[in-house]
């Protein structure tokens, strides 16, 4: 899953920052969680079901099972269907799609390794999709 800031701009690079307040860090695991969850599915109502689909996708494969029409919808909405699109971007430039966290106000940092936060978010995201 791309990451995307819905309520903090996270993507930042801890090989160049290697302090943040615990304010930045509760922020990029917040947007971590709004990214797993949709936002707790009000960007995409379908969201948890097609995840739970592709929980169940790979069972479904081994035993012959028919695919329900429902999860059929999530994987042509969702997956990449192998098509390449050679047109040269637009510059990106996302806004925030919620509330925007406060960080301003703390003052306590946190240390991190080089894998940092986006190491912690990815383990944190792979937990989340597991307990779907």
């Amino acid at each position: 899953m791309p990451s995307y800031p819905y309520v903090y701009h996270a993507n930042v690079s801890t090989f160049g920052t290697l302090s943040m307040t615990n304010d930045e860090r509760n922020a990029m695991i917040q947007n971590g969680y709004e990214t797993a969850t949709m936002a707790n599915s009000t960007r995409e109502s379908d969201w948890q079901m097609c995840v739970a689909c592709a929980v169940m996708h790979r069972s479904w494969l081994r035993t012959g099972t028919d695919v329900p029409e429902a999860c059929s919808r999530c994987f042509d909405k969702y997956c990449w269907d192998g098509t390449l699109n050679t047109t040269t971007p637009p510059l990106y430039e996302p806004t925030l799609f919620g509330q925007e966290v406060n960080t301003a106000d703390s003052a306590a940092a946190v240390h991190m390794v080089h894998t940092g936060m986006m190491g912690a978010a990815f383990l944190f995201v792979a937990w989340l999709v597991a307990l779907l």
